[in-house]
């Protein structure tokens, strides 16, 4: 959903899309420097301060949350049609990357990657839990000589690479696993002069009932197929570029159900964006790929998310 600001000449106050929404929206007070939250009474069970909202989402969907008696929700009631999306003045303009995205599309070279995949290429694959159907439904590719940058020298390294095609199917970036990085220069490089871009494992596909958010390709990719191979065809997978990557605040209210399941290090992380959007954060005690890997089965797995919660 593409999110725009309001006008100026018809701009409104938090408090009064609050107010319109059924909130007493002339107690909420900001309860963070940056905007991004507020607080105020809880309609249900009273207080000053104890209904938490972010309004820093696309309206509707300022969620909310009341830290006493759990009252909640994903979006705002009463928004007119011409404001959804909008957002309140605050949120900057993105750069205007169309000439570089134009550029990588029309390049071939991301499909001379994958037309380099050898048989070798294609196992290392293999053993990262993606048979060859999804290696060639995503273009996953391989280059031998991949050059990037670290500590001001310019290094190379055999690399994989993972196209990332957004829902108007369009290739956003391309991320390069390498596979010999020298120390400290991390395994993930994107295209240089455009900005990270998640991983939608089934591009142009928003009318699907659920999604999960993950952190990296790989685990989007292993995470799906499974989903897919246990019946769960109307999922999506997200995988953010990073995990502390704000980019599923573009992708997450699409969805009737949405589920965060983030690196079994970042606790906190998963249950921070759970509480903002009404999600349902997910803790596996380790990545859910090696679970995955390792044979986890179907029963445990729908026991990990019945017994997700905040």
């Amino acid at each position: 959903m593409l999110s725009r600001l309001f006008p100026s000449k018809d701009m409104e106050t938090p408090e009064d899309i609050l107010t319109r929404a059924g909130f007493n929206g002339s107690e909420f007070r900001y309860s963070d420097s940056n905007g991004r939250s507020m607080r105020g009474p809880c309609p249900k069970c009273g207080g000053t301060r104890r209904l938490l909202v972010f309004i820093d989402n696309p309206l509707p969907f300022w969620n909310y949350v009341c830290d006493l008696c759990g009252f909640k929700g994903r979006q705002l009631e009463g928004v007119p049609v011409e404001e959804v999306g909008m957002r309140i003045p605050g949120t900057r303009e993105r750069p205007d990357y169309s000439v570089a995205i134009e550029a990588l599309n029309a390049s071939a070279e991301w499909i001379d990657y994958h037309l380099a995949l050898k048989e070798e290429n294609r196992e290392w694959l293999r053993g990262r839990g993606i048979p060859d159907e999804y290696q060639n439904r995503w273009t996953l590719g391989y280059v031998e000589r991949k050059p990037f940058l670290h500590g001001g020298k310019i290094y190379h390294s055999p690399a994989y690479s993972i196209p990332k095609v957004g829902h108007d199917l369009v290739l956003r970036n391309i991320d390069y696993r390498l596979t010999n990085p020298v120390e400290g220069a991390g395994k993930y490089r994107g295209e240089t002069g455009l900005p990270p871009a998640v991983f939608i494992a089934n591009p142009g596909h928003i009318e699907l009932n659920r999604a999960f958010i993950v952190e990296g390709a790989f685990k989007a990719m292993v995470l799906f197929i499974y989903l897919q191979e246990n019946g769960w065809s109307d999922t999506q997978v997200i995988g953010l570029p990073g995990i502390s990557s704000p980019l599923w605040k573009e992708h997450i209210w699409e969805y009737a159900e949405s589920f965060v399941m983030l690196d079994p290090d970042f606790p906190e992380r998963t249950k921070a964006i759970a509480r903002e959007t009404g999600s349902r954060p997910v803790y596996l005690p380790v990545k859910v790929d090696d679970a995955i890997l390792a044979g986890m089965s179907w029963s445990s797995f729908e026991a990990v998310i019945r017994n997700s919660d905040l």
